[in-house]
């Protein structure tokens, strides 16, 4: 890091490590961390472009992503909660790239996560001439058009067919959204059922691909979300006690398939609450608990109040998170995020 000033410095570790410390930022609470990480990178895309710097298209890839992870990651932590997505966050149209493995998987993830901006800040009517609806339109186009274009000629080569798969599977997340937002702001009762039915199978579209996803060597670590993620989010944006069960099952699978990450375990916490367990949502507020650092900026994350209170539910016996509630065992916050820094130096 001596020459961290020079763009061209050990491009590929220097600033690769810097999308991993953005989001491990995010994972162990020191968000103000992740913000530093993240207005690095845009410094650095300023000075690049400023000098016509040859490697300014590999710079963009990994900003588009830590740019996405500022919705997915943080915004997106409290959504559950609010219901909304903050003004100040901006949801514009990704930078249209050449198709290729990391560009076309880069594109969508942007996409995806900016269309996702675009439905819970905006709430887009049903009405096709609707400034807010043609915008998530464009969203919607761009993520299909990136999902046509790459990967899917030949399900035999491993690497692209997956990157085809993961972009499909990001079309249905964010039609899944739309029709969830529609249903709720629906107000004749046939429609408004129509058209949950409708966002829970494009959410049941979105698993169903993870579910058979097999990445290979080359596979990005981590997904920009995971499908089941969402649709736990969804499950609990109803505020349905019904319908509790059904999300601690989805933040289960989407912990099962991308590891413990602190929107699943809160995830899992706000369910049992939402189940009338106050017990095993304590349980679950401490091992969000044990992912923060000791570093982290505590009261100023907006879930801390909820996570105080949550730790002081139900003073009887302790319950304990078990394997058979489909979560990794407990290692420490640091070890997952540690992990995924190591794998890519």
């Amino acid at each position: 890091y001596g020459l961290a000033g020079d763009e061209s410095c050990d491009m590929w570790n220097l600033y690769h490590s810097l999308e991993y410390l953005q989001f491990t930022g995010y994972q162990i609470g020191r968000w103000k961390e992740a913000k530093v990480m993240n207005t690095r990178m845009s410094n650095s895309i300023a000075s690049v472009a400023a000098k016509q710097h040859p490697q300014l298209a590999y710079l963009k890839l990994w900003f588009m992503r830590m740019d996405a992870r500022v919705i997915l990651d943080m915004a997106f932590v409290m959504l559950p909660q609010t219901q909304l997505i903050g003004a100040a966050m901006n949801c514009t149209n990704p930078e249209g790239l050449a198709p290729g493995f990391w560009t076309s998987y880069t594109e969508s993830g942007a996409a995806l996560a900016h269309g996702l901006c675009q439905v819970f800040k905006y709430r887009p009517p049903v009405d096709k001439g609707n400034p807010q609806r043609v915008a998530l339109s464009a969203f919607r186009a761009q993520c299909v058009e990136v999902a046509g274009e790459y990967g899917g000629e030949d399900p035999t080569k491993l690497s692209p067919w997956y990157i085809h798969k993961v972009n499909i599977m990001h079309v249905a997340m964010l039609d899944a959204a739309d029709f969830f937002v529609q249903a709720q702001d629906a107000i004749n009762s046939d429609s408004k059922q129509s058209l949950f039915t409708q966002a829970w199978a494009h959410a049941e579209n979105a698993t169903s691909i993870e579910d058979v996803l097999v990445p290979v060597a080359d596979s990005p670590t981590i997904l920009f979300m995971s499908a089941h993620e969402l649709y736990g989010m969804l499950l609990l944006m109803t505020r349905d006690k019904a319908k509790a069960a059904m999300a601690s099952v989805a933040f289960a699978k989407a912990r099962s398939r991308q590891g413990p990450q602190l929107a699943t375990r809160l995830g899992q916490a706000r369910a049992k609450k939402l189940a009338g367990l106050p017990c095993e949502a304590k349980a679950w507020y401490k091992e969000v608990l044990a992912m923060m650092d000791q570093a982290s900026d505590k009261a100023e994350l907006p879930f801390w109040a909820e996570l105080q209170q949550g730790l002081a539910m139900c003073q009887s016996v302790p319950v304990a998170v078990s394997q058979a509630d489909g979560c990794w065992p407990n290692l420490g916050g640091l070890m997952l995020p540690l992990f995924l820094y190591l794998a890519h130096l």
